[in-house]
């Protein structure tokens, strides 16, 4: 369990499950970045703006083909040091991330989760009570050259 202690509100925002998404979800992340004072254009800030567009491009994708009635929604928590994004579908069935073997060397798909353990300081999902799943990520915003522990 990951406890993040918030000094700005949460923001949230729900998106067409669509090939949309995961841009429109980059584009507001953006934006909310600007508004915790933190510019979109930094290094960190790319890693979560990456991470984000992953874990919406993986619920996006897990759709069944032509299924776009279904939302994708998005719940952001900055603590100033710290991004904690929620990605939460209404799909049923059971993920199948436990393992995830190496996609083929010309796949055009399946490095996306494998991205996100690379990039977040911590990640995971969870069935949600009222069906669907939560994939969530933590991503750490400070710069190292930001942190007093830098070396």
């Amino acid at each position: 369990m990951v406890t993040v202690v918030t000094r700005y509100r949460p923001v949230s925002k729900s998106y067409p499950a669509n090939l949309t998404a995961p841009g429109s979800a980059r584009a507001h992340l953006q934006a909310i970045l600007r508004n915790f004072e933190l510019s979109p254009e930094s290094d960190r800030a790319q890693v979560a703006i990456s991470v984000v567009s992953e874990l919406v491009a993986n619920a996006v994708g897990r759709l069944p083909d032509g299924d776009a009635s279904v939302d994708v929604h998005v719940l952001y928590i900055y603590d100033g040091v710290q991004l904690l994004v929620h990605v939460h579908d209404r799909l049923a069935g059971n993920l199948q991330i436990h393992d995830m073997p190496a996609p083929d060397a010309d796949a055009e798909n399946g490095r996306g989760l494998a991205m996100v353990d690379i990039l977040s300081a911590h990640w995971g999902w969870h069935p949600r009570a009222s069906g669907g799943h939560c994939v969530w990520a933590v991503v750490d915003m400070l710069d190292s050259s930001d942190s007093e522990l830098s070396v």
